[in-house]
């Protein structure tokens, strides 16, 4: 089986030749991916730095291997690690340790992650470009970051056809303005899987019953807009709805109906997981692929009110 074929079904297939290898293969992927989408969702949440967030104005220094970014009012910068290239012309994925233009001292974990792969007889490296999609690629890359001690994974798009994939490691954060030191984010696992299934029940009722009443009050609403008592219905049936599951004391009701942008229904989602992030909070996480496969991770914010879990906050984690 070519590489290429093997990328293309999702990595579940490799060039080993035991049954118990391609299963040792196909664990440390899917651990990658997960490890990266709930670190990069702890980043989005706590510091509003996550995947592709880091977008404004950005420069790289190889020789320091160093990061610095511009966004809003502040200066971010960060020390990085750079995994890869990936050619959008071509859809080809190149390993940083075989690109000339990239600094060696840039390349360390993946040189280190090239020996684990060797004593694991995982023929995932190759020394010319690697035909594949782009999540395809970055799902491989993750296996990088599973095995090092960086703060995340990231990506940046050089021009109109090439993206570089990177590790980032501590990340300090100054105000643009007067250059003012704000905060450091350290090189941690910023988050810890909770068993909570009480939680996740929680929030799947919550999705089961806001589909099936918005389309009983999205249809009520069409037959008859011309009065406008049943605009107030709507609002009232949502808000009941609302309140049985959200902390509506805290936060204003619609403000989270303006801010909804998660599943409608349950068929749609999968790996749904409960994490601790900043040592106290309580978030449900599940996972959703767009219609161009890419993956995304959403997450509900949990408080307890008065005995009761509810739902705070939601979030989109790039």
């Amino acid at each position: 089986m070519s590489l290429s074929k093997y990328l293309f079904f999702f990595f579940l297939l490799c060039f080993c030749t035991t049954y118990s290898q391609v299963n040792s293969l196909d664990s440390v992927l899917q651990n990658a991916i997960k490890h990266r989408q709930n670190q990069n969702a702890a980043h989005d949440i706590l510091w509003g730095i996550g995947h592709n967030v880091m977008t404004d104005s950005w420069i790289v220094d190889q020789e320091k291997g160093e990061m610095t970014v511009e966004r809003g009012t502040s200066i971010i910068t960060c020390k990085i690690k750079i995994i890869g290239t990936y050619n959008h012309n071509d859809s080809t994925f190149l390993w940083s340790t075989f690109n000339k233009s990239i600094s060696e001292n840039l390349t360390q974990p993946v040189t280190l992650f090239l020996t684990k792969a060797k004593e694991n007889n995982w023929d995932i490296f190759s020394k010319g470009s690697i035909k594949c999609t782009f999540q395809q690629a970055f799902d491989l890359a993750s296996v990088v970051l599973l095995y090092s001690n960086a703060n995340g994974i990231d990506h940046k798009i050089t021009n109109k056809k090439t993206n570089v994939v990177y590790l980032f490691y501590d990340i300090e954060v100054k105000d643009r303005l007067f250059k003012v030191f704000n905060k450091t984010i350290p090189t941690k696992k910023q988050y810890d899987i909770v068993s909570a299934p009480e939680l996740i029940n929680l929030c799947k009722n919550y999705i089961s019953d806001y589909d099936k009443n918005e389309k009983k009050y999205s249809s009520l609403y069409k037959s008859k807009n011309e009065n406008t008592k049943y605009l107030d219905t709507m609002f009232v049936n949502r808000v009941k709805i609302s309140d049985s599951y959200w902390d509506t004391t805290s936060t204003a009701y619609i403000y989270h109906r303006k801010n909804r942008t998660q599943a409608q229904n349950l068929d749609a989602v999968f790996y749904w997981r409960v994490v601790k992030i900043d040592d106290d909070i309580l978030y449900v996480l599940y996972d959703e692929k767009e219609n161009w496969g890419y993956l995304k991770t959403y997450a509900f914010e949990i408080c307890k009110i008065n005995h009761y879990y509810k739902i705070r906050n939601e979030f989109m984690c790039l």
